[in-house]
């Protein structure tokens, strides 16, 4: 089977979802289920420590404000720890489904069983994506300074300029916030195309690393790496346009995210809703933890499975040119 033919993959997955030993849809609920679940979880919490934090005014309750700010910042950063571990175990069972193997909840656990090379792996790629965000946006600061662009921006701030040439303090506070945010629209724009183009070919060179690492876990984060850079070697297009061919998939997820803000929405556009803000923010939040729940089922796995599928084979055409080349070298020997 060829990398480059989509519909092969898609085929392939299909039939190993029909194929499977264990239900492809429990498998699903349990994860998207638990997700959401957790999902919930903490931010119900957030809310009642936020509501907490509301109700410790002045210099007394600085002791206890700081606590439960401290206590939203945990919770928050051990959902988003959490999370990539529990996808990863989603990775593995999607993995070996399509290879004919036995799978089950239990797998679910790998990214957790693996939890140092899962963290290594996730440290590394956003170490790569963090420098080179700081990067682009220098160079987009640096661009939009030596064009027009940076003019209205300039206007805003001369007052300020001015007071600090002549050693008197500037007044930040004076400065409009909306229009500056504006007028650093075109900085904005010109970080995200910088990002887009210089990120976006290693975001698929990285792309296969997570079912490397499940694929051989005691090989270790860099390893995964180093394979997921030779797969992808002439097949970063190819990925692509597979994923492309899932746009709709990617637009409906798009479109459940959109019930979290959806309370904004109808506020901008002059809706009044019959209850509260944070009763609303709530209950579109339900719906969006739904809505994605239901779009998961749906077709999640059909996705998943043809990524899968494409592992596979670039994994074991990989494996045949290191034999080769290795047979090579000891002819040559």
């Amino acid at each position: 089977m060829d990398f480059r033919d989509r519909r092969s993959l898609k085929e392939a997955g299909e039939r190993a979802l029909q194929q499977s030993a264990y239900d492809p849809n429990r498998l699903m609920l349990l994860y998207a289920g638990a997700t959401a679940a957790v999902m919930l979880v903490v931010t119900v919490l957030n809310f009642l420590l936020q509501q907490q934090i509301a109700g410790t005014g002045g210099l007394s309750g600085m002791g206890l404000r700081a606590a439960l700010e401290t206590g939203v910042q945990v919770l928050q950063m051990g959902c988003n720890l959490v999370l990539p571990f529990w996808t990863l175990g989603y990775l593995a069972c999607m993995l070996r489904m399509v290879r004919g193997q036995d799978f089950g909840p239990g797998t679910m656990l790998e990214g957790f069983r693996h939890f140092g090379s899962v963290l290594w792996l996730n440290l590394y790629r956003g170490f790569y994506f963090m420098m080179l965000a700081l990067m682009c946006l220098y160079m987009s600061m640096v661009i939009f300074e030596m064009t027009p662009l940076a003019q209205p921006m300039m206007d805003l701030m001369a007052p300020q300029m001015e007071a600090i040439e002549s050693g008197a303090a500037a007044d930040l506070s004076a400065v409009d916030t909306g229009a500056l945010f504006v007028a650093m629209l075109p900085m904005f724009g010109i970080f995200v195309v910088m990002f887009v183009l210089l990120a976006g070919p290693y975001f698929y060179r990285f792309r296969m690393a997570d079912y490397a690492l499940m694929d051989n876990p005691a090989a270790g984060a860099r390893l995964a790496l180093q394979r997921s850079t030779l797969m992808m070697k002439g097949n970063r297009v190819e990925l692509l346009k597979l994923d492309l061919s899932f746009w709709w998939f990617y637009l409906l997820d798009l479109l459940t995210l959109g019930l979290c803000y959806l309370d904004l929405i109808l506020a901008l556009a002059g809706v009044a809703l019959p209850i509260s803000a944070d009763a609303a923010w709530f209950v579109f939040y339900v719906l969006y933890l739904a809505a994605q729940l239901a779009l998961y089922l749906w077709a999640r796995n059909r996705v998943e499975s043809a990524y899968a599928v494409g592992y596979d084979i670039l994994s074991q055409d990989l494996d045949r040119r290191i034999q080769e080349l290795q047979e090579q070298m000891n002819q040559q020997q």
